[in-house]
């Protein structure tokens, strides 16, 4: 909250307070309140929220000094703030790492015409050619034909990216085929709960294409403590609960090849509200597909509303969620399991018969039992075309975690899915039937059970 010098909402906070001074310096006015004891003056503040961001990356240490970084800039309130801490630490010769900043372009899942898509792009390239930083464009539906290419082989897979300079060059990515298999795709999902966590998955594995495209071993976004509080309860509403860790550390490893640094982890929204407007640093309004959806059907919504609501009156909420969520234990990477043919994160579906998800499997296949009894004639007249679909979407779901298989969940044609999704399935399952051939005749008869000869 930034409060004007000398206003009647400044005046009753310093009654009710009895504090006319700033808490760091003891001596100029406050003009900022992060907290309800906690209000800054100028100066003071953005001494604070600059240490913030630089102790954030100096302690932890997961950026090395001449190190190229790609930075997720989207135009918002969080990136935008990042983009000028970056511009800042720059000027002053304290930024040891170079910068190339990314944006992906979202517009193809809204109905904008063509000239305000160019430019809302364009208002992208001025901003970040302001900051001095190299601009790389792609698009939310490059990731439909994305494809990770082998340990030292070359990708075939079209360039996802392209360095911007000039307006010209702004609708080079637009697709209209990918755009449209990626509109039929989110219309496939059963829930808006399940097309937004799509497109936040489809979004990170955009990022982490463009760097294995690039080279780049890190990608710095721009996830605030309060962005990261909302991500924390959602995953847990949304069957991720094992992923939690790796969402909200300030040095994501998960992908192995690829990290995911953030950097204002450690700054609340309304920090960086104060910090943008303290500083005079512009952020663009982009149309985005979720503002057509209605917020009381999407638990990400609910879940921000109830997690907002409850900072207001307690501000320790969201510092509490987040430092709750530091305490849980991280996963060595060189003993991860098989990884989510979507998300990339971890499987979390191997585990003992005596758990909730095997629980949560049996009440499925019995409802899916009496469904199929109520409809045999319906089954029956399709029945070579349902045997394939379900022996897809069982490969499909054989290879995604929990959370992902409640995303897809309804999903009809897992063909529409992203390419590279289809064929990490195919391939597992690919492997795991060369597996069993290789040790079948080391197998058990199953008829008597006999053992062979030794």
């Amino acid at each position: 909250m930034v409060l004007p010098y000398r206003t009647e909402v400044f005046r009753f906070y310093a009654i009710l307070t009895g504090k006319l001074q700033c808490v760091k310096c003891r001596r100029d006015v406050p003009v900022v309140v992060t907290r309800v004891n906690d209000a800054f003056c100028q100066d003071c503040f953005l001494v604070y929220a600059v240490h913030k961001f630089r102790s954030a990356i100096g302690k932890s240490k997961v950026i090395v000094p001449k190190e190229h970084v790609l930075v997720a800039y989207s135009g918002g309130p969080a990136s935008s703030a990042l983009l000028h801490f970056l511009q800042e630490g720059k000027k002053e010769g304290k930024l040891r790492f170079t910068v190339t900043v990314v944006h992906i372009d979202e517009l193809a899942l809204v109905s904008v015409s063509d000239k305000e898509r160019q430019e809302k792009v364009q208002e992208v390239v001025e901003i970040v050619q302001q900051r001095g930083f190299p601009l790389l464009l792609t698009s939310l539906e490059c990731a439909m034909d994305m494809v990770k290419p082998e340990a030292g082989e070359s990708s075939q897979a079209p360039e996802m990216c392209k360095e911007v300079t000039s307006e010209k060059e702004v609708d080079a990515l637009a697709n209209p085929d990918k755009g449209d298999k990626l509109k039929k795709l989110l219309d496939s999902l059963p829930s808006i709960s399940a097309k937004e966590e799509f497109i936040r998955v489809l979004r990170n594995q955009v990022l982490l294409g463009v760097a294995r495209e690039r080279g780049f071993t890190k990608v710095v976004v721009g996830d605030t403590a309060t962005a990261l509080s909302v991500r924390i309860m959602t995953d847990m509403a949304k069957g991720k609960g094992s992923q939690v860790s790796f969402d909200t550390t300030i040095g994501d490893k998960r992908y192995g090849d690829v990290m995911v640094v953030r950097p204002i982890r450690d700054l609340n929204m309304k920090e960086v509200e104060a910090y943008n407007r303290l500083q005079n640093v512009e952020s663009i309004s982009i149309p985005h597909i979720a503002d057509q959806w209605h917020k009381s059907n999407s638990i990400e919504q609910l879940t921000a509303h109830f997690i907002h609501g409850l900072q207001e009156n307690f501000p320790s909420t969201v510092p509490n969620i987040v430092r709750t969520s530091d305490k849980l234990g991280h996963q060595d990477i060189e003993s991860l399991p098989e990884k989510c043919s979507l998300c990339e994160s971890p499987l979390d579906t191997d585990v003992g018969e005596a758990s909730a998800l095997r629980a949560v499997e049996v009440c499925e296949r019995l409802l899916q039992k009496d469904g199929a009894s109520r409809s045999q004639s319906q089954a029956a007249q399709s029945s070579d075309c349902t045997q394939h679909d379900r022996v897809a979407a069982d490969n499909m779901k054989a290879s995604l975690c929990y959370g992902c298989r409640l995303t897809v969940k309804g999903l009809r044609d897992v063909s529409l899915l992203p390419t590279h999704v289809v064929q990490k399935s195919q391939s597992r399952c690919l492997s795991r039937d060369e597996m069993r051939a290789q040790i079948s005749e080391f197998l058990l008869d199953d008829e008597n059970g006999d053992t062979p000869n030794s």
